[in-house]
């Protein structure tokens, strides 16, 4: 083979998606639940998916990992077909679920001792570490464990491995702050070595924005948004405006400027096409008396609190469906 020839396949391998959808569907009867998703998961990135309940973030992930199948579209993990996903496949990849079934009459030693043997990657002295950093009890059932030490077994359960992708749906729901900056701090040591890649659904926004490289935003099922967080922070910036006198708004103004507000000689936007120099030329040209402009970053809760509400807004209110969250 020669040289250029082997340099193109290593750089192929190199670059694929750890995690990928390609118009990835799920339709029940009457009911749209996921439609035509495309979103690519890089090595070495987490990617979180957000949206409200029933816009179809659980539905996505059930596909990819092949507890339901899609009504038309493929998805991959690790570069294999969702549909029927390998053994070696599932022995690199962890899943963690708010709803994931546990045998609950098991002890945590049990429990363990039961898993090892399915992945040759397993690790005792890691296990042992999460067990201690996590406080968890081996000798007592599961089903005696309180929502937030279950939630760390299935975290353990799913990093002993050292799993090169996570698919995790909603793991922080319901649990205290300290159990989730516990999950949080494993998640960023497993992500450490690098070329490690992570596929989040959660509401926990905050948690979210501490880890995620990339996010995106899934409503009615179709996912209107995906962009790397540092971008989508300088792009959608809040915008103050002080004029020189009160004046009504404009009936009309820019597309890009969402939830806009006035109070006397004060006028407040958020800008989703934020650029300094083009953003502060159009405010002048649009309104009059301009004396300052100023903008802010915003957090991603703030961000995606004002996405959903324009979005929201357009629809007329009309978002998620009764199928699935």
């Amino acid at each position: 083979m020669e040289e250029d020839q082997m340099t193109t396949l290593v750089d192929t391998e190199t670059t694929a998606p750890a995690i990928e959808t390609r118009s990835l569907s799920k339709r029940y009867k009457n009911c749209d639940a996921v439609v035509d998703v495309n979103l690519n998961v890089e090595p070495g990135s987490i990617y979180a998916l957000l949206g409200p309940n029933g816009a179809g973030k659980t539905t996505t992930l059930k596909m990819l990992m092949g507890i339901i199948k899609p009504t038309s579209g493929t998805g991959f993990v690790l570069g294999d077909h969702s549909e029927s996903l390998a053994s070696e496949t599932y022995q690199r990849t962890g899943y963690v679920s708010e709803n994931q079934k546990m045998p609950k009459w098991m002890t945590l030693d049990q429990l363990l001792r039961f898993l090892k043997p399915y992945y040759p990657s397993w690790d005792d002295a890691l296990a042992q570490k999460l067990v201690e950093d996590y406080d968890l009890p081996l000798d007592r059932k599961l089903k005696e464990m309180s929502r937030g030490m279950q939630m760390k077994v299935k975290f353990l359960a799913a990093l002993a491995y050292h799993p090169d992708v996570l698919v995790l749906d909603e793991p922080f729901s319901g649990l205290d702050p300290v159990t989730r900056e516990e999950c949080n701090d494993a998640l960023l040591a497993w992500s450490e070595p690098g070329g490690r890649a992570a596929l989040i659904s959660s509401h926990d926004i905050e948690d979210v924005e501490r880890i995620a490289d990339s996010v995106g935003i899934i409503e009615n099922g179709r996912l209107e948004l995906s962009e790397d967080v540092d971008s989508l922070k300088q792009r959608v910036r809040r915008v103050s405006i002080a004029l020189s006198e009160s004046i009504d708004l404009p009936r009309s103004l820019p597309s890009s400027w969402i939830s806009a507000k006035s109070n006397q000689r004060f006028i407040e936007f958020f800008d989703t096409e934020f650029d300094d120099e083009r953003t502060e030329e159009l405010i002048r040209a649009v309104l009059p008396g301009v004396e300052r402009v100023d903008n802010q970053t915003m957090t991603l809760r703030e961000i995606y609190i004002a996405l959903v509400k324009q979005s929201r807004k357009e629809t007329g209110g009309k978002y998620g469906s009764e199928t699935d969250s």
